[in-house]
């Protein structure tokens, strides 16, 4: 049985539908709501895949940036044997817990199957020598998403024009989550078009960049 879950991944207005969980995978179809939930068609527009790995804890030789720029170099060629592109690698400590997200994306949507196949060719990848030095983790392949983060350069170049939500450290007139039309990007400062109104932000002050999503 099916049992409705949140999950806590920055997209606070979504929830998950947990859908199986087999073969140590856990597998989330994004729903907007409790009483929608089943309306998503086969090929929803979020599927979130987790597996976890237990690896002896070590020491932090691998840093994070070293981390995801070899697991990039690793895992692109299987989101091309598998039919999607590669959106974003992370490896970030949440709760405690070390998380490496691998997010691949397609025009028409991602599915599950193309989630577990990157996934299931990254796994013995990263039982390589040169990765005994991570920490426990646990390995998530996902789809982008509706409301996807914006890192890259090429991410901005792709959605220019459209509603972003830019998220901040510090508030702004009282806001910390600024809506507005994508209107530039200048390496790492964003630029949003908010009722008429030419805003820029710069790197140090942007906490995330978002697509906007509405419920």
């Amino acid at each position: 049985m099916s049992d409705f879950v949140h999950f806590n991944g920055g997209n606070p207005c979504f929830s998950f539908e947990k859908a199986c969980n087999s073969a140590g995978y856990v597998i989330y179809y994004q729903c907007k709501n409790e009483s929608n939930r089943r309306e998503w068609p086969s090929a929803t527009p979020y599927v979130l895949l987790i597996q976890n790995f237990s690896i002896t804890e070590g020491g932090t030789a691998l840093q994070a940036k070293q981390i995801v720029a070899r697991v990039e170099e690793l895992v692109r060629p299987l989101c091309e044997q598998a039919g999607v592109s590669l959106w974003d690698v992370e490896f970030e400590k949440e709760g405690g817990q070390y998380m490496l997200t691998v997010t691949v994306d397609h025009p028409e949507g991602v599915n599950i199957d193309q989630c577990e196949k990157v996934s299931r060719a990254l796994d013995p990848m990263l039982d390589a020598k040169e990765f005994d030095d991570m920490p426990s983790y646990t390995l998530c392949v996902s789809s982008a998403g509706l409301a996807r983060r914006l890192k890259r350069p090429e991410h901005f170049e792709a959605f220019m024009g459209q509603t972003v939500e830019v998220g901040l450290y510090k508030a702004l007139n009282g806001a910390k989550q600024i809506e507005g039309t994508l209107a530039g990007y200048d390496d790492g400062a964003v630029t949003l078009d908010v009722g008429g109104e030419r805003i820029v932000f710069e790197s140090k002050d942007i906490a995330a960049v978002r697509l906007a999503v509405e419920i």
